[in-house]
């Protein structure tokens, strides 16, 4: 594994983009995680808050290239389906077996970043629901 975990994404799907672009605009989070140096520590010590945070970035950020929308939103489905995956864990108090503690502080803040920047998967029609309606 290389010891900087965001080398291939592109700047704006990166922690970077998401704390010059949008962490001013909200007063829930600290600049400890905005630093290059603290990357490691967000990946493998706050996996909700790093996956919150990416895909935040995900639905706010447009990818370059061909489809970079539909990339997007691609990335900002998977992201979203890991929160709620985490989240879940969380409020069932399932981290015994798992390496990952996801009871911290920096759980809290991305609960609180979900209540600002909430997942695009809100404003469309679960696929589920759309089976039933005959689409």
């Amino acid at each position: 594994m290389s010891l900087y975990p965001f080398q291939n994404l592109t700047p704006n799907l990166h922690p970077r983009g998401f704390f010059e672009n949008m962490a001013p605009l909200t007063p829930v989070l600290t600049n400890h995680f905005a630093s290059h140096a603290s990357h490691f520590q967000l990946v493998t010590q706050e996996p909700l808050l790093c996956s919150t945070i990416l895909m935040i970035s995900s639905r706010h950020h447009t990818l370059p290239g061909p489809q970079g929308t539909s990339r997007g939103c691609f990335i900002h489905d998977r992201f979203w389906k890991h929160c709620q995956h985490l989240i879940t864990r969380l409020l069932f108090g399932q981290e015994k077996g798992s390496t990952a503690k996801i009871r911290t502080l920096g759980s809290i803040e991305a609960l609180l970043l979900l209540s600002e920047w909430h997942p695009r998967a809100l404003h469309v029609i679960a696929e589920s629901l759309q089976m039933g309606l005959g689409r």
